[in-house]
């Protein structure tokens, strides 16, 4: 029969330290949509300044300067991918030119930037990590006057990490998994973290993770749990546990007439143990096997 070795699988997170968000314009704050406990929205204004838009633009790297016609480096690159998670037909990499141009041009029409130029202005710009992380306090409330790199909030912890726990690995039938976390299923590495930005990001913002990931005063984090199942079920037997000896490990043996079959034991159902024999299985097995010798530590 079909075994996929599902199972609840615990997870311990890791966190690194919250971030700043600065603002690069100056002037008196008129709006803010700033609201501690939910993600910064990529491609829309955390607050206006002097009634002009400053638009949140989540990013690989920060921004440091103006961009414009044939510049290149990390910060064009990293505005390409910022501009491409939003929708805009940009390649991932290359100097500053028609398509980052058109791309910019659209985004500050659409959200009425005052200056529709098609390049990159700074101080028209807010740069979030790409995991989005939700906003733990607010800097800059309305009326208050901010200068050229003001903190106007700060983003809480940012998962950075999800591991399962040394016990539970101990215990898994090897194979390819896959794990569902919140309702995000990804695949789960050979090393058992998690650690690809994007996937964090989905499962960080999943409507079933709020109030879950979190950490105590003294900063350890709460373990979650996640579902898992092989990618490819195994075909496996049941049978009676009297009848597997030589147990080492996973490995063992059982008895038939034909002779002895090392197997690999992967679970238990209703009192039977679940096995999977390393070549074609008997019709049947011995319930009380005579002692002899198992080389099936050898053989797995």
């Amino acid at each position: 029969m079909d075994y996929s070795d599902e199972r609840a699988l615990p997870l311990e997170p890791s966190f690194s330290a919250g971030v700043e968000l600065r603002a690069y314009v100056s002037g008196i704050v008129t709006q803010t949509s700033c609201t501690p406990g939910m993600p910064v929205a990529s491609g829309k204004a955390l607050l206006t300044v002097n009634g002009k838009p400053v638009i949140a633009l989540a990013a690989k790297e920060p921004f440091y300067r103006d961009l414009g016609w044939g510049d290149k480096g990390a910060d064009v690159d990293s505005l390409r991918g910022a501009l491409s998670s939003l929708g805009y037909a940009v390649d991932a990499s290359g100097e500053f030119d028609d398509d980052v141009f058109d791309a910019l041009t659209s985004l500050q029409d659409t959200e009425n930037l005052a200056t529709s130029d098609g390049l990159f202005h700074i101080s028209d710009f807010l740069w979030v990590p790409m995991s989005s992380p939700a906003i733990a306090t607010c800097e800059a409330t309305v009326g208050q006057s901010v200068g050229p790199g003001a903190t106007v909030a700060t983003t809480a912890r940012i998962l950075s990490s999800l591991s399962v726990t040394r016990a539970a690995a101990e215990g898994l039938v090897p194979g390819a998994r896959t794990v569902s976390v919140f309702e995000v299923a990804v695949t789960l590495p050979e090393s058992g973290v998690l650690t690809d930005p994007a996937v964090l990001t989905q499962i960080a913002n999943a409507p079933d993770s709020r109030g879950k990931l979190t950490v105590d005063k003294d900063g350890k984090a709460a373990a979650i749990s996640g579902t898992s199942r092989l990618v490819e079920p195994l075909q496996i037997a049941a049978v009676p546990p009297a009848s597997v000896f030589g147990v080492q490990g996973l490995r063992g043996c059982v008895e038939a007439q034909g002779g002895t079959y090392p197997v690999t034991v992967v679970g238990a159902n209703l009192g039977m143990s679940l096995v999977r024999f390393d070549g074609v299985p008997p019709a049947d097995v011995l319930l009380h096997p005579k002692p002899g010798s198992c080389n099936a530590a050898a053989q797995g």
